[in-house]
């Protein structure tokens, strides 16, 4: 069923860990409602730890090991959990400078026995199903995934026991090769993301294997699709630039075992998919989706890969077409419906849609309306339902997969004391699609280097948001009433490319 480095779960022991795990979190008083946190590395802890909470209407929050404490400590408030389960050395370090700031947490590893034991704790409790909860409905919370902010806080998206099975029922109906008997699915995105939680969750309900790396390392990955009988995988383009390009073997592997690469987050290049093509020899299938919609609700099948190599590249720039049971429209800012082919906001709705953001109403209104989620992407829809996107209305950058809000960069590099005012956009860049770019107006007689910014970001914010570029400027480029002009920044940076997202 489940297995990771020395460990490994069949169906039958897997179930018999979760209840202990459910009864585990009964006698710490968690009840319905509640949330427990989990913050490191991929483990097997991650998968067992959502299934045993489900079982109590408990709440798992995945946290993001590579935020900062102070981006840690937020969530952890914010989610109000008073347990924590960390599962690696640098992810302890962290929680260690936690728990002397956050009154009344209790952390336990399942790695070191000089800390509290999550193995002992678990020895002590009946591995038998908990009663069965009659408030507990398909709508009930079982997950909260935090997403970086438009206002410089992360929200915590709840998603439920629905979504979850409904996730299910979409990708069994459009999936070629359907995770069951004899499938292995390969999980090496982080299991804090939708992309990552998703695709395992997928596979479990779905009876296939899932086998989990800790961390994406491009040897490993090589190694276990040669080795370990992996079907199918899920990675980000820059996961499959950096393993045809850092694995020196990589075309004497042998890789007949693999029938699909799922991949998201950003389109695939021509260049890359053939070369992917010729390396891998199997089906690629990309999904577009959000942590509102609780991963993939749009498609470009296997089909619509070979019909771009078959004369139609430009068809590698549309995220597809929904999938089933999805429903989907471009709107204008009133909210009214776009004709086929004009730009507005994508909207979706689906049985995988959100709840809300965790205590945060008027962000759930924005987001949420009668049943649609609003993306912030702005794109069109073609004759044939293809989606294409071309700007973001929200402003967000996505660089290696993972979300980026400016106004939270923006809010730490406020407090340089040689910056006068700050704006970050994206830039196009080869490896991780997006890279962020600081652009800086600096106080009378200052001066700033890029490593200089990198120093003073280091410690407040998680090192894939910090900027490695810099661009001073004398002044930033407002409008009437102000507002930084950031499409004045960015348009000769994407001049030429035809779209503003990477």
């Amino acid at each position: 069923m489940l297995s990771e480095a020395g460990r490994s779960f069949s169906f039958a022991s897997g179930n018999s860990y979760i209840n202990r795990l459910a009864n585990l979190l009964i006698d710490k008083g968690l009840s319905m409602g509640a949330r427990v946190a989990i913050l490191g590395e991929n483990s097997a802890d991650h998968i067992m730890l959502l299934f045993a909470a489900g079982q109590l209407g408990v709440v798992m929050v995945p946290l993001n090991y590579r935020l900062a404490v102070d981006e840690l400590e937020y969530i952890i408030n914010d989610a109000a959990t008073s347990l924590l389960l960390v599962t690696d050395d640098e992810s302890l370090k962290k929680a260690e400078k936690l728990a002397a700031r956050i009154a009344g947490i209790e952390i336990f590893t399942n790695f070191k026995s000089t800390c509290n034991s999550w193995d002992a704790a678990l020895s002590t409790c009946a591995d038998t199903p908990i009663a069965t909860r009659e408030s507990l409905v398909p709508d009930s919370a079982i997950l909260q995934l935090y997403t970086s902010g438009t206002t410089g806080r992360p929200k915590g998206v709840m998603l439920s026991h629905n979504n979850l099975l409904s996730l299910r029922v979409q990708n069994f109906a459009g999936l070629l090769h359907k995770p069951g008997y004899g499938t292995r699915d390969l999980i090496i995105a982080p299991l804090f993301h939708v992309g990552g939680l998703a695709t395992a969750i997928i596979a479990l309900l779905g009876g296939g294997a899932v086998v989990l790396h800790r961390v994406f390392n491009p040897v490993s990955v090589a190694d276990a699709l040669e080795r370990d009988g992996i079907t199918a995988v899920f990675m980000v383009p820059a996961m499959i630039q950096a393993l045809i390009n850092q694995v020196a073997d990589i075309r004497q592997r042998d890789f007949s075992r693999l029938k699909c690469i799922t991949y998201g987050a950003a389109p695939i290049s021509p260049g890359l998919l053939s070369e992917a093509l010729e390396v891998f020899d199997c089906e690629f299938v990309q999904y577009f989706g959000q942590t509102e919609t609780c991963g993939g609700v749009l498609s470009l099948t296997w089909p619509d890969h070979q019909k771009a190599l078959s004369g139609q590249p430009g068809l590698l720039l549309s995220c597809g077409r929904a999938m089933a049971g999805v429903s989907i429209k471009v709107t204008d800012e009133q909210g009214n419906e776009l004709p086929i082919g004009e730009t507005g906001e994508l909207t979706i709705k689906s049985d995988t849609n959100m709840l809300a953001y965790w205590r945060l109403p008027e962000a759930t209104r924005q987001t949420l309306h009668n049943g649609w989620v609003h993306t912030g992407d702005a794109g069109y829809v073609d004759t044939e339902g293809y989606v294409f996107l071309r700007d973001r209305i929200k402003d967000m950058v996505i660089s290696g997969g993972e979300n980026i809000y400016p106004a939270e960069v923006e809010k730490v590099l406020g407090g340089h004391p040689a910056i006068l005012e700050v704006a970050i956009i994206g830039i196009p860049d080869k490896k991780f699609g997006e890279a962020l770019l600081a652009v800086v107006a600096l106080k009378q007689g200052a001066s700033l280097t890029a490593d200089e910014l990198l120093e003073f970001c280091r410690e407040k914010i998680a090192g894939y948001k910090i900027p490695r570029q810099l661009k001073v400027v004398d002044a930033l480029p407002r409008n009437a009433s102000g507002k930084i002009l950031k499409t004045v920044l960015r348009d000769p940076y994407w001049a030429g490319t035809g779209r503003n997202i990477g």
